[in-house]
């Protein structure tokens, strides 16, 4: 019998920093660059069983971004819209 199918994966993504805005206000509109780094690992048909496990995480590394700024410098402040946190989870499927 087999032992099952692993597999492991990741993905690492990387963006400059940018002004966020059509017009440009300097330290209100840049952002700053940012790098995710992703993971995942799954383990198919676990011993001839029929049931597979696989666990991922997103922004392994916590990175804390903003990927958009809404244009409310005319009323004296900037909204900033924050990128995704870590997040993580898990799926079992069973074959039958």
């Amino acid at each position: 019998a087999s032992s099952g199918e692993l597999s492991v994966g990741a993905n690492y993504f990387h963006t400059d920093g940018f002004n966020a805005n059509d017009t440009y206000q300097a330290g209100f509109t840049d952002i700053e660059g940012w790098s995710l780094l992703n993971v995942d690992v799954g383990w198919k048909n676990i011993a001839g069983s029929g049931i597979d496990v696989s666990a991922f995480v997103n922004n392994l590394l916590k990175e804390k971004y903003s990927f958009l700024i809404s244009n409310t410098f005319p009323l004296g402040y900037n909204s900033r819209t924050p990128g995704t946190p870590r997040t993580y989870g898990a799926t079992v499927r069973v074959h039958f």
